[in-house]
């Protein structure tokens, strides 16, 4: 929290907890409209692509509803530890805690990889470069996907020690901290450069899972512009579009998904008199809702589901209203 002051708070303040529980219930709302769309109101899309937008949607949802329901975990910096203020925090050990959303973080960030990938494979030439099957790029994803956990828990397990090791080490630099110990909960990092490192590889990291979603859309963009006689006009705009909407709706997740990181490295290197509090709750609240923003942009970015929408609510269909005059005028004129 860059104050130690602010340590109290987060033991006893049960806004933060309120706070996640009311986003992660809106959350709930906004993603099961978005599940039903894509399960009702996709019929129009590539099959492999509707179910691969929807496991993404599913591991997102999901994921942020582990963290801000059983996880809510907190940084206490400048002082090397984490506390646990979900629901799991009396009978889980935050590592494993923390363990089990590396998992579903994972494999968002991998599904997001998928998802290109299937726009990928349904607009690739034949001779190009790019034209390799689908059990291979399986096999790098999985490949990948396998070395990031592996790395990861090699990470958590160095940041983790023993109740002797916390002692010996709350004792020599944080005396007054060692009531810490028994706290439910807490997650203490006795190694700080290691927690150093692993902080700022989690960002170097995301920039550069952006810059790979940026070199596949741009792969895709230049696979369909070559097919200018293979494919009609009409077909080329349909996978323009539908790129330009991916990587829309991947630059929005990513961009509210990375602010708590981000901020939590920032934070490290603080002044410790400074108080942080606002700063980490807005950030830890935009953490949470990433996927509200990237749902709503989906259902609007689709013409179908934005149709059913417009519908609902009972909204004319100016689309519909300028067909039905055009067809009169050409009945009225014949």
């Amino acid at each position: 929290m860059a104050n130690f002051k602010m340590v109290d708070l987060l033991f006893y303040n049960s806004s933060i907890i309120i706070n996640s529980i009311i986003i992660c219930i809106i959350s709930t709302i906004v993603n099961i409209l978005g599940f039903f769309m894509i399960l009702t109101h996709s019929k129009r899309d590539n099959p492999t692509y509707r179910y691969t937008l929807l496991i993404s949607q599913l591991l997102l949802y999901f994921g942020q509803l582990y963290y801000g329901i059983a996880m809510i975990i907190l940084p206490l910096f400048p002082f090397p530890a984490a506390i646990s203020m979900g629901i799991l925090r009396f009978s889980f050990s935050p590592h494993y805690q923390v363990g089990i959303y590396v998992l579903f973080f994972a494999s968002f960030i991998y599904s997001l990889f998928a998802i290109l990938i299937v726009r990928l494979r349904l607009v690739v030439r034949r001779q190009s470069i790019f034209n390799i099957s689908d059990l291979t790029y399986f096999k790098i994803l999985s490949i990948s996907f396998l070395l990031t956990v592996v790395f990861t828990a090699i990470i958590i397990n160095y940041l983790s020690c023993s109740g002797h090791e916390t002692f010996y080490f709350l004792s020599l630099k944080y005396p007054e901290y060692r009531y810490l110990m028994n706290t439910p909960g807490i997650l203490i990092f006795c190694n700080e450069a290691y927690l150093n490192i692993f902080l700022v590889f989690c960002i170097i990291a995301m920039f550069l899972i952006l810059l790979i979603y940026i070199l596949i859309s741009s792969v895709i963009h230049y696979e369909v512009k070559q097919q200018m006689t293979n494919m009609s006009r009409t077909l080329r705009n349909h996978h323009d579009t539908v790129l330009k909407d991916s990587v829309l709706q991947i630059i929005i997740k990513i961009s509210i998904v990375v602010c708590w990181p981000v901020w939590l490295v920032i934070d490290v290197f603080m002044n410790p008199d400074y108080d942080s509090t606002i700063i980490t709750n807005i950030t830890h609240s935009l953490f949470i809702l990433s996927p509200i923003p990237a749902t709503l942009v989906m259902i609007y970015q689709h013409p179908d589901y934005w149709k059913c929408i417009r519908k609902f609510f009972g909204c004319p269909d100016k689309n519909a209203r300028r067909s039905a005059l055009q067809k009169s005028q050409t009945t009225i004129g014949r």
